[in-house]
């Protein structure tokens, strides 16, 4: 009876997890428009027209108090390549996502939430729907959105590849390499990804892991952050 019970159980979170991404994905096809919108006007098209007229300083310019690189090369990228139909960047929001999924499973997967394997399986779909919900449809549907996506997903995929690297087994160092370049790459996301390298600093130093490491993490961690702020002009005032 339990194990019938259990199956019941699974099945509903299974089906309604599949149902809730289904309609966040649908949501997103009946929700796209090819118009650029509020931030997207300078953020997207001006910063196009300023670095198609030679003005590359304009991809390390702060949007507001976001110096947001990787996004200005899917925003590149969109125009360039797509003609700026926009669709190209909803599609990214939802490749972010479904890859932000991908890390929690991983963390899932590491983790001794639980012995059987179907059980992190079924609390990955429940994380999957639950990253998907339609709660944040904006964020889903608005081609500006991508660096709120890759400031949560870049920084967790950094801690985990410094995790990766703990483990004792051959090879384990190049996935420090991987987090420092992740960790740094963090810093094109937005502010908060200044963050995550210092934050990696304590991480390593928790976990023990040798005096080479925590230094190379430290001195990252100034180098970025003295980078970040070289030349950093003060965020526009809001006007109300």
């Amino acid at each position: 009876m339990r194990l019938v019970l259990n199956r019941t159980i699974n099945l509903l979170i299974i089906s309604t997890s599949l149902t809730l991404i289904a309609i966040s994905a649908i949501g997103g096809v009946l929700n796209f428009t090819p118009v650029p919108f509020w931030d997207m006007i300078n953020g997207y098209l001006d910063f196009y027209v300023k670095v198609s007229t030679g003005d590359w300083s304009a991809w390390w310019r702060p949007h507001n108090e976001h110096r947001v690189i990787i996004s200005r090369v899917l925003f590149w990228l969109d125009i360039t390549i797509f003609d700026g139909h926009i669709w190209f960047l909803i599609i990214c929001n939802y490749i972010c996502v479904f890859l932000s999924a991908v890390v929690f499973y991983k963390y899932l997967k590491e983790s001794n939430i639980s012995t059987e394997k179907s059980t992190k399986l079924i609390l990955g779909i429940f994380f999957s729907a639950w990253l998907f919900s339609w709660s944040q449809q904006e964020n889903l549907t608005w081609g500006f959105q991508s660096q709120f996506f890759l400031a949560q997903l870049i920084p967790l995929l950094a801690y985990y590849l410094l995790y990766k690297s703990t483990l004792p087994y051959a090879g384990s160092a190049k996935y420090f390499i991987w987090s420092c370049l992740t960790g740094i790459a963090a810093i094109g996301t937005m502010a908060n990804g200044i963050m995550t390298l210092p934050l990696m600093v304590t991480y390593a130093i928790i976990l023990r892991q040798g005096w080479k490491r925590i230094t190379t993490l430290a001195v990252l961690s100034m180098l970025a952050i003295t980078l970040y702020f070289y030349d950093y002009p003060p965020p526009p005032t809001a006007q109300f």
